[in-house]
């Protein structure tokens, strides 16, 4: 990749000189390919019509469960907890064959405030607000 690019540039400059102000000016167009053309994401139609997710209760003193329903089966999911200023404070995986899950965390050792609670599933990417009083 690393030689097809100098190899392009050098072509480039090679060819595409102008003047401005009698002065010899090299003007250098690259078209690079995209890495991500022919790729495509659906998380944005994926996530606010094929998974529902609750947090209950919410506030909580620092237990609290997940609820998450699909259309199709769930498969593997990360749960991720973030402070407010975005620092990872819990991670854990979880998997379901099912289109239904339900998983309870304790997480009485968070100082009281507002997270950000996370899944990440496949297909999708969802998140939700949990106060600890």
């Amino acid at each position: 990749m690393k030689n097809r690019l100098l190899l392009a540039l050098l072509i480039l400059l090679a060819g595409s000189a102008s003047f401005v102000n009698g002065q010899t000016v090299t003007v250098v167009t690259l078209n690079l390919p995209n890495p991500c053309a022919g790729t495509t994401t659906n998380i944005d139609k994926t996530v606010k019509k094929d998974v529902e997710f609750t947090l209950s209760p919410n506030p909580t003193k620092g237990r609290f469960t997940i609820n998450i329903t699909r259309k199709e089966t769930i498969g593997k999911i990360k749960v991720k907890v973030f402070d407010m200023k975005g620092t990872l404070v819990f991670t854990n995986e979880i998997y379901s064959n099912n289109q239904k899950c339900v998983k309870t965390y304790n997480l009485n050792e968070l100082s009281k405030g507002i997270y950000s609670v996370s899944i990440i599933g496949e297909e999708y990417i969802e998140s939700k607000k949990l106060v600890i009083n």
